[in-house]
């Protein structure tokens, strides 16, 4: 993975049907600036989990904002009805986080 900070996402609590896919949208640049067609697509692990590493170069040592939506063959997507998450990107180093799917 290329970037000066390295952060995993892994996202819990949601089953997905055949043809979805989880991707991971934010206001930087790494991660699309907010259009899911840009964002970083995840890789399903198992029925409730989904994971990805994404390199961050232009955007460290900076606040971001980041959700989880979902995106069928046919384009539709489903963003999650939560507030953005938030991260202090360190300026160097990696990062894990956890989180749960919000519906409400």
């Amino acid at each position: 993975m290329i970037g000066d900070v390295v952060t995993t996402f892994q996202l819990n609590g949601i089953e997905t049907q055949n043809g979805q896919s989880i991707v991971l949208i934010g206001d930087c640049a790494e991660l699309g600036n907010w259009e899911p067609h840009n964002g970083y697509g995840m890789e399903y692990v198992n029925p409730n989990t989904w994971i990805c590493e994404v390199g961050f170069s232009k955007s460290i040592g900076t606040p971001i904002q980041f959700k989880y939506v979902v995106v069928d063959e046919s384009g539709f997507v489903m963003r999650e009805n939560f507030v953005p998450r938030r991260l202090l990107l360190p300026s160097r180093g990696r990062v894990k986080i956890d989180s749960i799917w919000q519906l409400s």
